[in-house]
C-alpha cells in the first residue's frame, strides 16, 4: 500500500511540472513504459530530417573512405523527456503498421511503437532500390517519435523499412511500404551508364564529375564505386541519393583508388562509366614502389607495343592502361602477371593514350609518363596478291680474309658493356658459328643483363672487306640466369682483317626493349 501511494505521489509532481512547461498531449495518448504518463515530449509528435542526413548516415555506417563527404546532421533532440527506468532488458519487438504518403519531394511515414514491455527508445528507418535493401539510407531518428517527415527526396521508387531500437538491441524490421516520389516509377527502363567520369585529389580532398547519359531515363542519383584494383568494389559503393554529378570528399586515406559511376532510376541501375584512377598522397606515403620510367611506344598495323624501364621497389608485375583520351583507361586495364617490360594490344585505327604502374603486395605505385601512339593502318585493310620477290643477288666474289677460328672481343651499347667470344666457321662468302656473351660481373643476374649472360648462333656474310653479321639469343638455356629473355643483334664492320676488326651493331632485347649506339672490337685468338 505505501509503495503504491508513493508511485502516485511521484507521477502527479512529474506530470504537475512538466504540465507547466510542456502542452499535455491528447487525452487518448498511451502511456509508455519508462515515460511519465502525460509527459510526452513535443519531440514525439514527428521528427523532420532532411534527405541528405539520412543518406550521409548510410556512407558513414557502411563506407568507410568517404565518411566525411557530407556535412554533418544533427541528433534530433528528444525536448523534456524523462526517462525512469535503466537499460532495457529486451529488444523491442518490430515496429507495426508502416504507412507512407508523398507530396511532391517530401515523404511522411508512420507507423506506431511495438507492443513489447521494454519500448523503443528510437527507430532506424531503411531505404533500398529494391524490397529488402537498405542500399538508399539507413538512418536512426534519434527519438521514440513514430513519424518521420524527409524532405528533398530525389524522384524514384524506395522500398522502406523501420526498426525498432533501444539499449538491448535493434528489432526485426517492420512491413514494408513502397513509395514513388516525382513519378518515379514512369521511366521503365534501366537507365545508361554516365560518360566522361574524372577524379582528382587534393591532399585528401577528392573531387569525381563525370556527364549525365546522353539519352535514356533521367538518373534519379548516381552510385559511386571505389576499389584496390580495377573492376573491384571493396572500398566504397553507395548511392550519392541525388541527380547532381558532382562528388566530393574530405579525409580520404593515402593510396590508389579505381573509381566507377552508375546511373540509378526505380527500374534500375546502369552499366558502370568508365573507370578513373585516383592517386591519394605521394608514391612514398603509399609505401614501397616507385612509378616506371621511360614509357615508349611503337605500333606495326594495329598492334601497338610498348616498353619501359623499373621504378624503384620490387614490383611483382605492372598494369598497364590504356584509354582514347589522357587519363583514361576505357580501353584496357591489364595485369601483366610478370615482370617482363614489354606489352602489345591490338586495336583499331586511332590514337591511344598508355601508362604503367608498378604492382606488388604492399600496393601499386603512382602511374609512368603516359605516352601517345596513333596507329594509321584499317584493323582489316584490304588483301591483294603479294608481289613476287625479288631475285636473289648474286654471290660476291670470295673475300680476301679468312675468319675461320676463336674470337674474343668487348661490346658496349646503351645497356652497357660485356665480353664476346666467337667461334667461327667461314665457307666461301658465309660465316657461321656460335657465340657466347658474359657480363662483367658473372654473377649479375638482373633483367639489365639479359643479352649479356648467354650463348647464341652467329651467322654473317662478307662482300669485299665488308661483314655483315647477325648475333641471336634464344630464350631459355642452361645456366641462364634470365631463362625468359631473348635478344637480336644486327651489325656491320668494314673494312674487316684477318687478325681485328670493329663492329658497329644494334638490337633488341624482350626484356629491355630496342638497344642501340653499339661497338663491338674482336681480335683473333692467337
Amino acid at each position: 500500500m505505501y509503495r503504491a501511494v508513493a508511485l502516485l505521489l511521484l507521477t502527479s509532481l512529474v506530470v504537475g511540472c512538466q504540465s507547466r512547461s510542456t502542452p499535455a498531449g491528447p487525452s487518448s495518448e498511451r502511456p509508455v513504459a519508462g515515460v511519465v504518463a502525460g509527459a510526452v515530449p513535443q519531440a514525439m509528435t514527428g521528427e523532420t530530417i532532411p534527405w541528405s542526413c539520412l543518406v550521409a548516415s548510410l556512407d558513414r555506417s557502411v563506407f568507410g573512405i568517404f565518411s566525411s563527404a557530407r556535412v554533418p546532421c544533427p541528433t534530433p533532440a528528444i525536448g523534456g523527456l524523462s526517462i525512469l527506468t535503466g537499460a532495457a532488458a529486451f529488444v523491442p519487438t518490430s515496429a507495426l503498421n508502416l504507412t507512407s504518403s508523398v507530396s511532391g519531394s517530401t515523404v511522411a511515414l508512420f507507423w506506431s511503437a511495438p507492443t513489447s514491455s521494454d519500448p523503443a527508445s528510437s527507430y532506424i528507418v531503411e531505404a533500398g532500390s529494391a524490397s529488402g535493401r537498405a542500399d538508399l539510407a539507413s538512418f536512426d531518428t534519434g527519438s521514440p517519435a513514430t513519424t518521420l517527415t524527409v524532405p528533398d527526396v530525389p524522384p524514384g521508387t524506395y522500398f522502406v523499412r523501420v526498426r525498432s531500437r533501444n539499449s538491448a538491441g535493434v528489432g526485426a524490421p517492420s512491413n514494408e511500404t513502397v513509395l514513388s516520389v516525382g513519378g518515379g516509377g514512369s521511366c521503365g527502363s534501366v537507365p545508361n551508364p554516365p560518360t566522361t567520369l574524372s577524379a582528382s585529389a587534393s591532399g585528401a580532398t577528392v573531387t569525381l564529375s563525370w556527364a549525365t547519359p546522353a539519352s535514356g531515363c533521367p538518373p534519379a542519383a548516381y552510385f559511386i564505386e571505389a576499389g584496390s584494383s580495377p573492376g573491384l568494389i571493396d572500398l566504397a559503393s553507395f548511392s550519392t541519393g541525388n541527380p547532381l554529378t558532382t562528388f566530393s570528399a574530405d579525409g580520404v586515406g593515402n593510396g590508389v583508388y579505381f573509381v566507377r559511376v552508375r546511373s540509378l532510376t526505380p527500374a534500375g541501375k546502369s552499366a558502370a562509366s568508365n573507370e578513373a584512377t585516383l592517386i591519394v598522397g605521394s608514391t612514398t606515403d603509399r609505401g614501397c614502389l616507385g612509378a616506371p620510367t621511360g614509357l615508349s611506344g611503337s605500333f606495326t598495323g594495329n598492334t601497338i607495343s610498348v616498353t619501359w624501364q623499373p621504378g624503384a621497389g620490387a614490383p611483382s608485375s605492372y598494369v598497364v592502361e590504356v584509354g582514347r583520351a589522357s587519363g583514361a583507361s576505357d580501353v584496357s586495364v591489364a595485369d601483366t602477371g610478370n615482370l617482363l617490360r614489354i606489352f602489345s594490344i591490338t586495336v583499331p585505327t586511332g590514337t591511344y593514350y598508355f601508362r604503367v604502374k608498378a604492382k606488388s603486395g604492399c600496393g601499386t605505385s603512382v602511374a609512368s609518363n603516359e605516352v601517345t601512339v596513333t596507329t594509321t593502318n584499317p584493323t582489316n585493310p584490304p588483301t591483294s596478291p603479294s608481289p613476287p620477290p625479288p631475285p636473289l643477288p648474286s654471290p660476291p666474289p670470295p673475300g680476301p680474309v679468312s675468319l675461320t677460328g676463336t674470337w674474343n672481343g668487348t661490346g658496349n651499347d646503351s645497356q652497357g658493356g660485356t665480353t664476346v667470344t666467337w667461334v667461327l666457321t667461314q665457307a666461301g662468302t658465309t660465316v657461321s658459328g656460335t657465340v657466347r656473351t658474359q657480363a662483367a660481373n658473372p654473377s649479375d643476374g638482373s633483367c639489365s643483363s639479359c643479352h649479356r649472360n648467354k650463348s647464341g648462333t652467329f651467322s654473317a656474310t662478307i662482300a669485299g672487306t665488308t661483314l655483315t653479321m647477325r648475333m641471336f639469343f634464344a630464350a631459355g638455356g642452361s645456366g641462364d640466369p634470365t631463362p625468359a629473355c631473348s635478344a637480336t643483334l644486327t651489325g656491320t664492320a668494314s673494312p674487316i682483317a684477318s687478325d681485328s676488326f670493329t663492329t658497329v651493331y644494334s638490337g633488341a632485347d624482350t626484356c629491355e626493349g630496342a638497344f642501340n649506339s653499339g661497338i663491338l672490337t674482336m681480335a683473333r685468338r692467337p
